[in-house]
């Protein structure tokens, strides 16, 4: 292996419906396949352990611009004037996909597939700059391995 091939957070770039989110300063992902344990009487030991399912969710931290908000580029449904105009707006928020990708050779390190974004969180101090925390649900993760679209 050469160091080419090593990624680091400064080659990583982070786009969401192919715009590049800026000063992104930590990206996290978890993928997790959901095992249960089939517990019998009679033994007290597990007697198989059955995979029910896979979560896919991640997250970043980036620098907190006053233009260029999750909710003004449409990632993050508005509250809205009413109740009722909320609710809509929290059904109708749309799904994105998350590219991870190598600044130097442009191939994808992580594709997040049918993101939507769970929460966002955001602090202000004395002389930081203000970040903003988001965090992402996502139908599936694909590595590198699997960017392709081959795999189902």
């Amino acid at each position: 292996m050469s160091q080419e091939d090593l990624f680091s957070g400064a080659r990583a770039r982070l786009e969401i419906d192919g715009v590049t989110f800026a000063y992104v300063t930590g990206l996290n992902g978890r993928e997790e396949n959901i095992i249960e344990d089939a517990e019998v009487c009679d033994n007290p030991e597990v007697a198989e352990q059955v995979t029910v399912g896979y979560r896919a969710s991640g997250g970043c931290s980036h620098f907190y611009f006053l233009r260029d908000t999750v909710k003004s580029l449409g990632w993050f449904p508005k509250v809205g004037a009413n109740p009722l105009e909320h609710l809509r707006n929290l059904i109708r928020t749309k799904e994105f996909t998350i590219h991870v990708e190598d600044n130097i050779t442009e191939l994808p390190f992580m594709i997040g597939e049918r993101a939507k974004i769970a929460t966002r969180d955001w602090s202000i101090a004395p002389r930081t700059l203000s970040v903003e925390n988001i965090e992402f649900k996502l139908i599936r993760w694909r590595d590198v391995s699997e960017a392709s679209g081959d795999n189902p």
